[in-house]
């Protein structure tokens, strides 16, 4: 699968038009060897319909794909170890996430080769991937986490729904979970499920194997659901934490530096302070360790001597120390102090090349990273400097990479206001609260996708109909149209192009506008295409009549003169009369194979 096909089927740039060609050029790039910082660079020349934002969801696109096909090697090879046939390569295009490879696997070895024909095979092993993400989604909406204190084992409050856990409080109860104080239990929407599953049984038969409704739902949906379940969780959270890591790194390497000559770090060991004056080009104009004595302001002047510093780099609070509060308070006024976060100074330390007393050290970080944060941040693992709370609850591995590529936008010389706008998405700056919050408007009922069609007597070929598409296969797709029967939309009339796999073009959920092709009322079939319609179209809203059958076309426009020849009509002057009407058009016949279909069903 190419990054423009993943990044289609997984919204990975969300309502941007992807543009398929560049996708695919960006991931020929990347495996001739061109990292972030190279193709953010080569932007204008070579994926000039991409925003600098667009290139980044498309490079992390590209590394979830990396990511997918790594699963996949890895079940190949697993089934290689255990001499098991390998999954068609068709079946496992069909799949985005690591749950939905192994619901396949499930449906593999609940039907294996050589139990049934292969195509129905292989469609029972597609209706089964869709029954799986239908539960999911049902499962995700309602199913419920119930906490309890461990060794005492009382819950901690209700129930609550699992989608509505914040991700902060998510990671908490896991990191609890994992540390053995907390545990978690989920209540999942059987009865919902087993309904769900029960609606496909007829296209599941391969894989049931002769066991019904709720064996089925046991074996492929509950066996992993409860699992899958967490780690959908653990990712959607862990996605979020990384995310605002990101922002917090962000922060550090665009600093604002302030507008100093020479600025003083200072670190204090309790006793002692070290000192390093630091000049704008983070060169060292003066370091050493100071006793403060009595007066420590006049300690550190006499250490200054003869250089104008006018401004001192200190540890945020509380990691200053009462020497260094007291140096702030007795030069107030006249040497401005900035706070500088001192996490992960012992790393820092080691990206040093001067060769000082640590305190000195930990002195010339502080103001490096005052007056060159980019270049100093930069240096040091992101890893390490701890930006989440419940960082041992993450992929380190995602975090690393998400990090490396905020310093690589960075480092290509991004300016820090766009570099905020790419890194934190538009929903992650928060809208000004109104003066006076309006009452919230009560929800109306929902409108019927199609109000003037209320049984199958009512529709007729060449009417346009609204619809949800709610089963994909090979023959086509099923489209819900708001009758208890759904209509199908044949393969050949799904696009005005040739389209060899219906998952390409629809999926399921999606919300389609769909021209009558014909209707078998006997049957209570309904033959649906998204085909633009050749010719005039009736006209939009028109109300059909039942009576009168068909919408009749506009009267055609009269046909011009011609000159010398037979006129049309009477007499063939300037034209012949328009014609009162037309002969309403005969309904078209559903296609053959479809009608073959309809048949052995």
């Amino acid at each position: 699968m190419r990054l423009s096909r993943y990044a289609q089927r997984t919204r990975a740039l969300g309502d941007t038009p992807i543009n398929a060609v560049e996708l695919d050029a960006l991931e020929d790039a990347f495996l001739q060897g061109d990292d972030l910082v190279a193709l953010v660079k080569a932007r204008p020349q070579r994926f000039p319909s991409m925003t600098p934002r667009n290139l980044l969801l498309a490079w992390r696109a590209l590394q979830s794909l990396l990511d997918h096909r790594a699963c996949l090697d890895e079940v190949a090879a697993r089934r290689r170890a255990a001499g098991l046939p390998p999954i068609a390569q068709a079946l496992l295009e069909q799949t985005v996430a690591r749950h939905e490879v192994a619901v396949i696997e499930r449906a593999e070895s609940l039907c294996p080769p050589g139990q049934a024909a292969e195509h129905r095979r292989r469609d029972a092993i597609k209706e089964a991937l869709l029954v799986w993400n239908a539960c999911v989604a049902i499962a995700r909406k309602d199913t419920h986490v119930l906490t309890r204190t461990l060794p005492g084992g009382e819950p901690q409050s209700q129930p609550e729904p699992l989608n509505e856990v914040t991700a902060e409080r998510w990671l908490a109860l896991r990191h609890g979970q994992h540390e053995g104080t907390l545990s978690l239990t989920l209540r999942l929407p059987i009865d919902a499920l087993h309904v769900q599953v029960a609606a496909h049984m007829e296209n599941l038969r391969a894989i049931a194997g002769g066991r019904d409704a709720r064996q089925t739902l046991d074996a492929l949906i509950l066996a992993d659901l409860e699992r899958s379940l967490l780690d959908i969780k653990d990712e959607a959270a862990g996605r979020k934490a990384v995310q605002r890591a990101s922002e917090k790194y962000l922060e550090l390497l665009c600093s604002s530096r302030p507008r100093v000559t020479l600025v003083c770090g200072i670190w204090s060991d309790g006793q002692r302070l070290g000192m390093a004056v630091v000049g704008r080009d983070g060169r060292i104009a003066r370091e050493g360790v100071v006793e403060p004595g009595a007066d420590v302001a006049a300690a550190a002047r006499d250490f200054w001597g003869d250089e104008r510093v006018d401004g001192l780099a200190v540890a945020s609070s509380p990691d200053a120390g009462d020497l260094v509060e007291r140096l702030i308070d007795a030069l107030e006024g006249v040497t401005p102090a900035h706070r500088i976060d001192a996490v992960a100074m012992d790393e820092a330390l080691g990206y040093q090349t001067d060769e000082v007393d640590p305190s000195i050290g930990r002195a010339l970080v502080l103001a490096r990273r005052c007056i060159r944060p980019m270049r100093t941040w930069s240096q040091v693992d992101p890893v390490q400097l701890r930006l989440n709370e419940h960082q041992s609850e993450l992929d380190e591995a995602k975090l690393r990479r998400a990090l490396d590529e905020v310093r690589s936008l960075a480092l290509a010389g991004i300016k820090p206001d766009e570099l905020m706008r790419i890194v934190s998405p538009p929903s992650a700056v928060a809208a000004p609260a109104p003066a006076k919050a309006a009452p919230a408007p009560a929800k109306a009922a929902p409108a019927p996708m199609n109000p003037l069609i209320k049984n199958v007597e009512d529709l007729r070929p060449g009417m346009k109909v609204n619809g949800v598409v709610t089963r994909v296969q090979q023959i086509g797709a099923f489209v819900n149209i708001g009758l208890p029967q759904d209509g199908l939309i044949h393969v050949s009339e799904l696009a005005d192009y040739f389209v060899k796999d219906p998952g390409e073009v629809t999926k399921v959920g999606q919300q389609v506008q769909a021209r009558v092709l014909g209707v078998d009322r006997a049957r209570g079939r309904i033959s649906l295409s998204l085909k633009a319609e050749k010719g005039a179209s009736p006209a939009e809203g028109a109300r059909p009549d039942a009576r009168r059958g068909p919408p009749v076309d506009a009267p055609p426009p009269p046909e011009p003169a011609r000159r010398g020849g037979h006129g049309g009509g009477q007499g063939g002057g300037r034209g012949g009369q328009r014609p009162l009407g037309h002969v309403p058009p005969k309904p078209q016949q559903m296609p053959a194979d479809l009608d073959a279909f309809f048949r052995k069903r």
